[in-house]
């Protein structure tokens, strides 16, 4: 294709990029650029579509055929064909599968991105239980922080969702009556067993069943988070987490109480706290919490 034939091609009304061999974007007609909103050449294709896509655009694109897909750009998706023109350029079109619509708002964005860092820790976690008996006994402290990492990206994923949620005002609540005192004790019991040595954790509290309207999911994330915080108070030393529930008149108070000598007591709220305190005002609850030098800090949830 000559330069001139390029010029005729970008001045139509075709979503259209020209890209070097390597997947470099050198021209963009006009039509996707006032789509997109934003210059991309000089860009690379895997700036704004994924690795594995790109990968298998520049695997799979001839002279002689069409390599058909599907992706994501800037919130919108497009259904795509890619293939290599007369002039060594790959040409890749694009077809916008919902022509016109509102962009997809931020908040929901962060919901897409963390389903997505979900399935990608899954693979990662299913991966780990392939290769944890070969490699346990050689590395375990390798083996330990690969599972303590795979814990936490799951985790801060999760917190991402609830945190986008509650600030779009689309948090929904599961509200069902159930054994607040059983479920409390199942999640520090659950935390305790996967904690990895990084905190010795207890449950303090048995006795007769609390039964209330509660949302079993997201009171399991306010304790696990408190927990977190705790945790991060710690510092380097492994600290004393005390989980306990009582029961008023008319609400029950769950304290989770953080011993960390050695620790920081002036380390600012998290982002963990921050969703914890939304969850329980959706409860119509209160979260208190107080640090002391050194790393102890209470946290008092009263729902």
């Amino acid at each position: 294709m000559m330069n001139n034939d390029i010029s005729a091609v970008l001045a139509q009304d075709d979503m259209i990029l020209f890209c070097s061999l390597s997947g470099r974007v050198l021209e963009v007609s006009q039509a996707l650029s006032a789509r997109l909103k934003v210059d991309l050449v000089g860009v690379n294709l895997n700036d704004f579509i994924e690795d594995r896509i790109v990968s298998q655009i520049i695997i799979n694109s001839t002279k002689d055929s069409v390599y058909e897909f599907s992706c994501t750009i800037r919130g919108n998706l497009y259904r795509c064909g890619a293939r290599i023109s007369g002039s060594d350029r790959l040409i890749v079109v694009l077809v916008p599968i919902i022509a016109e619509g509102p962009e997809i708002p931020p908040s929901q964005r962060i919901a897409i991105l963390c389903t997505q860092i979900n399935e990608v820790t899954q693979n990662i976690l299913i991966a780990y239980s392939m290769l944890k008996n070969e490699y346990e006994g050689k590395n375990s402290r390798a083996v330990s922080l690969i599972n303590h990492s795979i814990a936490n990206l799951a985790r801060m994923s999760k917190i991402m969702a609830s945190q986008s949620e509650y600030e779009a005002g689309s948090l929904y609540m599961n509200m069902k009556a159930g054994d607040l005192r059983k479920e409390i004790k199942e999640v520090v019991l659950r935390a305790a067993q996967v904690s990895q040595g990084s905190a010795k954790i207890e449950f303090h509290g048995d006795g007769e069943k609390i039964i209330t309207l509660f949302d079993r999911d997201k009171i399991k994330t306010v304790i696990l988070n408190l927990i977190a915080d705790g945790i991060r108070r710690g510092g380097e030393v492994s600290p004393f987490i005390k989980v306990s529930i009582d029961k008023t008149d008319d609400s029950a108070t769950i304290t989770v109480n953080t011993h960390s000598p050695g620790g920081s007591g002036d380390l600012p709220a998290s982002v963990e706290v921050d969703v914890a305190a939304a969850y329980i005002r959706k409860h119509k609850g209160s979260l208190i919490m107080s640090t002391r030098p050194g790393g102890d800090s209470v946290y008092k949830v009263t729902v």
